[in-house]
């Protein structure tokens, strides 16, 4: 069922009290009262907010991690108050709990990887690893996720991987076996991973080798005669 077009308008102006500071600020010095928000409570308003923003640099989200620590290389050095009170005033929040592909919504950790890259917050391939590490790691707590997957992450050989590029090496970061794998990559499970199909070298056979040992269902390589 659709909503009213002034079941939007009143949700509208309840997001930009909670999220947007002008509009909040605006509200509190009593510039902005209207029928809907005349009875608003305005120290309780700017508490809440003050709390929201506070849970995103410090509450761990599915049980996992901060949005702190996800991001920790890239946010060195920057102000994490500043940025919280940003992101919950941004397209980026706006889009995060919204209906995107397929009928699933963005994450958390990506709609915050988004607005950092916005606004060029970090290094790009950090930036994008750290993003990437944060979804997979969203998905070892919750598999079937209800949330939109990065296309970088694919879904086969019974895990939830991605190849990550940073600073001249590939690194994987997988949700397998109910367990995160993270680490540098090597060319010939990076074939292995990409290509699927048996191994064409010894080198390769070790790799299937090892990888399947980590949890992913591969081809066994053939025993040795």
């Amino acid at each position: 069922m659709r909503a009213s077009p002034e079941w939007d308008r009143q949700r509208a102006r309840l997001r930009a009290l909670l999220f947007d500071p002008a509009a909040r600020a605006a509200h509190v010095e009593g510039h902005a009262v209207d029928a809907l928000t005349r009875g608003t409570d305005r120290v309780q308003l700017s508490r809440t907010a003050a709390r929201l923003g506070a849970d995103l640099r410090t509450r761990a989200h599915r049980g996992a991690r901060t949005l702190a620590e996800t991001y920790s290389g890239s946010l060195e050095g920057q102000d994490l108050r500043a940025l919280a009170e940003a992101f919950v005033a941004s397209p980026e929040w706006a889009r995060y709990g919204e209906r995107v592909d397929d009928d699933r919504q963005e994450c958390l950790e990506e709609a915050f990887g988004r607005f950092l890259a916005a606004r060029g917050v970090g290094d790009p391939e950090l930036l994008r690893a750290e993003l990437i590490d944060g979804v997979v790691r969203a998905l070892l707590v919750q598999p079937r996720a209800a949330f939109r997957v990065p296309p970088e992450i694919a879904a086969r050989h019974g895990a939830r991987f991605a190849i990550v590029p940073l600073r001249g090496r590939e690194y994987l970061v997988a949700a397998v076996g109910g367990r995160l794998v993270r680490g540098p990559l090597g060319p010939a499970e990076a074939a292995v991973l990409r290509e699927g199909g048996r191994a064409t070298t010894s080198e390769e056979e070790a790799a299937r080798a090892r990888l399947i040992a980590l949890g992913f269902e591969l081809t066994p390589p053939p025993a040795a005669p």
